[in-house]
């Protein structure tokens, strides 16, 4: 009698401590879950890029191709007469070293948007999607500038390089690259292909991103390459001109930036030097004339002023880890305007609605982390 009661104050004993250490591991899976995850998936993502860089590691050049000893890894190339392109391919290091974008949105994006993308449905910032077979070059559906602007400057098709930087699946990278090459081949021709200075700025960073990203990848054969690069220092001869510069902060920033970029990342093209110098000039005044001595705005608008002060900033990172400082001053206002907008940020992190500002909430991620 006295052993089966002792029994079966084990058993209740026993479903006591299930219960109580299901309880523990379900409170602590609950508030654990939300620190252990991320550093599983930032584990997992570390797993497959080390995977990833060992299969890169061993790729051989093909039959018909030398193989060229880089800083960082290979290139692969057969008999070329020689020129600059040639000289680049064969001398730049195997990565950029970061120096392939200088604002944070071109690392930016979803895989979601690439696969349409693929499938020939293309998202258009403000507009319906773009629904083709085949990009003509000529496309201009609404006939509005905003949109011809997105699409020629081909805003739309980052999420292509995203993609590839979350998947490394090569179907994207070829995506990204068979979309260049198109609008080189027959649509740089075509009539929208200059007629907005800030799509050809745009434009001109995602190809001089997407040559790092193919060069990176074991993707970028020499024809590639050359008419990358050629197409690279058109862009680059066309933004110098100054009939191509549109003053000020809201289209002459990006595209005098676009002119710095193409500069250091291709010192060696003919005119790199000159390119760079006038990029500097640009920004330096593009601040002087946009903002007062205080740091603020000239416009008197908020929203344009968290605009401006996001464009400095990463210029100024870039510049400072690249190049050097722009100027002596162009640091110290962006502090300024750094001041100010700390100030006038409401305590809800939304822009106060002063002058053309529009509804604009700042967060804690990119460049105000």
């Amino acid at each position: 009698m006295v052993t089966h009661i002792t029994k079966k104050i084990k058993k209740i004993e026993i479903l006591f401590l299930i219960i109580v250490l299901g309880s523990f591991l379900g409170v602590f899976g609950k508030y654990s879950y939300p620190l252990i995850h991320p550093q599983y998936v930032a584990w997992q993502a570390r797993h497959a890029e080390k995977k990833y860089q060992h299969e890169l590691s061993l790729y051989t050049c093909p039959e018909t191709t030398t193989s060229i000893a880089i800083d960082g890894g290979k290139v692969c190339r057969g008999e070329v007469a020689p020129s600059i392109y040639r000289d680049i391919f064969d001398t730049y290091p195997f990565s950029s070293g970061g120096k392939e974008q200088v604002y944070d949105s071109y690392s930016e994006g979803s895989v979601a948007d690439a696969d349409k993308i693929l499938a020939g449905v293309i998202p258009v910032d403000r507009y319906d999607d773009l629904t083709t077979s085949a990009i003509t070059w000529t496309e201009d559906p609404y006939s509005d500038s905003y949109w011809r602007s997105q699409f020629y400057g081909f805003n739309p098709f980052i999420p292509l390089l995203y993609a590839f930087d979350k998947t490394h699946e090569v179907k994207y990278l070829e995506g990204a690259s068979s979309t260049a090459m198109s609008f080189i081949n027959s649509g740089s021709s075509k009539p929208h292909a200059w007629d907005d200075f800030q799509a050809v700025s745009f434009r001109s960073m995602y190809v001089v991103k997407l040559w790092w990203q193919l060069r990176e990848n074991n993707q970028l054969s020499y024809e590639v390459s050359q008419t990358l690069l050629q197409s690279i220092e058109q862009h680059g001869d066309f933004l110098a001109d100054v009939n191509h510069y549109d003053k000020g902060y809201k289209g002459g920033i990006n595209e005098a930036v676009a002119l710095y970029m193409i500069a250091t990342n291709f010192p060696q093209l003919p005119h790199a030097d000159a390119w760079l110098t006038t990029a500097q000039e640009r920004l330096m005044t593009s601040q002087n004339g946009s903002t007062d001595d205080d740091g603020v705005l000239v416009d008197n608008s908020v929203y344009y002023h968290f605009y401006a002060l996001e464009k400095y900033w990463q210029i100024n990172r870039y510049a400072k880890t690249y190049n050097g400082p722009i100027s002596d001053t162009f640091e110290s206002q962006i502090g300024k305007m750094v001041d100010y907008a700390t100030y006038v940020l409401q305590p809800n992190n939304e822009i106060p609605l002063i002058g053309a500002s529009t509804y604009k909430k700042i967060f804690d991620t990119g460049v105000y982390t």
